[in-house]
């Protein structure tokens, strides 16, 4: 048992002196930096990542919207061309319906010569 109270008052006198605390509390410190700018690397790490995801998925919205930009000028085209043989076609059925408006039938006199 001496052995035991022996190391017990080692202990104590370990407890007691500033030193220990001191080395513990930089070594303390030191770990908590070293986690600090472990998980800071993988923070940077993850945050290039996603914005090379992001200018991506960028590129590819980008892709798409020139696509339907081209599609909806195409319609738009088809339309204006639609629109414009619409108009030709109702100058036509006007003129058609001017020139049967003018005319005068006269009535065949069928027998009476």
């Amino acid at each position: 048992m001496t052995g035991t109270g022996a190391d017990v008052k080692i202990a104590e006198q370990i407890s007691k002196a500033e030193n220990p605390w001191a080395i513990l509390f930089i070594f303390l410190l030191l770990s908590a930096i070293w986690l600090f700018k472990h998980n800071q690397n993988k923070l940077d790490e993850i945050y290039r990542e996603s914005r090379t995801e992001a200018k991506e998925r960028e590129k590819a919205l980008l892709i798409i919207i020139e696509r339907q930009n081209d599609s909806l000028q195409k319609i738009n085209e088809t339309q204006e061309k639609i629109q414009e043989r619409i108009e030709k076609l109702e100058d036509r059925f006007d003129s058609i319906h001017d020139i049967r408006s003018k005319r005068t039938f006269q009535p065949l006199e069928i027998g009476r010569n």
